[in-house]
């Protein structure tokens, strides 16, 4: 995710990127993001990796608040690029840590291991 960490201050929003690299053959996947309640999702659009393959991204809240992203890519030709591009909004001040969780990466039904990086937002 990028940034790692970033300050705001409340009612401002910030806009976080969960990239992908050496993820050539990634069709399809899933991830429970854990958002800190001090900041408030506005919203979920598909990155590079995504659009310029023609894919698509898909998010529901859990019913322990967090959200999942499901996504999909009918080609698989990129290797690296922007997954899922966060904005948030935040509401109260504190650390906010957001972290991805519950992931499952596919290539094809083929499971793919994932290195996953959160981030921090401090809320002034």
């Amino acid at each position: 995710m990028t940034p790692l960490a970033t300050t705001i201050s409340t009612g401002d929003e910030v806009q976080l990127i969960l990239n992908v690299s050496g993820g050539k053959g990634l069709t399809s996947g899933s991830f429970d993001l854990r958002i800190d309640p001090k900041l408030k999702l506005v919203n979920a659009e598909p990155g590079d990796f995504l659009t310029n393959e023609n894919g698509s991204v898909n998010q529901t809240v859990n019913a322990d608040g967090s959200v999942k992203i499901t996504f999909n890519r009918p080609t698989t030709a990129s290797d690296s690029g922007a997954l899922v591009v966060l904005d948030l909004q935040a509401l109260n001040t504190g650390n906010a840590p957001v972290l991805v969780q519950s992931g499952r990466y596919l290539s094809g039904n083929t499971p793919v291991p994932a290195r996953v990086v959160n981030a921090l937002v401090t809320v002034e």
